[in-house]
């Protein structure tokens, strides 16, 4: 075998090796932070900043709420989402400080799929969660630890949600942060 024909294959082995390599590590980031894994599904992350209201039972939610949608989303399958969330709200309960809601409207536009027109397309948010957990941060904030269903539906008269979720997230005090990842249990 000549030189050429041995610096040929050797190229082509480390070649086929680090093209293996790199889809494993791509295999196991993926696998781990559940992007692009069947299994894991679909998945939502909100986070916002709380106002609270003149009732000492509700929260607004600032205009600065995001949203981040995973690549398998049907809500925002890009993940170039222009969007916007309004009247958004956190009432706590009446009768069971660990259970509280949430609602608002997700106004939401596919930049991709959208590139000549402005259609939106309305979601109304509705969800529901329970405090199973407190702890006190090191910057002395209370951090309740929640689980709950969160759903978006259509905005119609009568809300039957498209998209559901089950939902893990914070809500911190006084700084008033909320953060919930949700997966799809559709």
């Amino acid at each position: 075998m000549t030189t050429h024909k041995k610096l040929y294959f050797t190229y082509l082995f480390l070649l086929f090796s680090l093209f293996s390599l790199s889809l494993s590590i791509s295999s196991i980031i993926k696998y781990a932070t559940g992007l692009e894994n069947p299994e894991n599904g679909e998945t939502v992350t909100l986070k916002t900043k709380l106002i609270p209201s003149v009732k000492t039972n509700e929260f607004l939610f600032s205009t600065n709420t995001t949203f981040l949608f995973s690549p398998e989303s049907k809500i925002c399958p890009m993940g170039d989402c222009i969007e916007e969330f309004f009247n958004g709200l956190l009432l706590k309960s009446k009768t069971d400080p660990e259970i509280f809601s949430i609602t608002g409207i997700l106004k939401i536009k596919n930049n991709l799929i959208s590139l000549n027109n402005n259609s939106f397309n309305y979601y109304q948010i509705f969800g529901t969660f329970q405090i199973h957990a407190s702890y006190t941060s090191i910057n002395k904030d209370i951090v309740q630890v929640f689980k709950g269903k969160l759903g978006m539906g259509l905005n119609d008269f009568e809300f039957a949600p498209k998209f559901n979720y089950s939902v893990n997230g914070t809500f911190s005090e006084p700084s008033d942060t909320l953060i919930l990842t949700g997966k799809s249990i559709d």
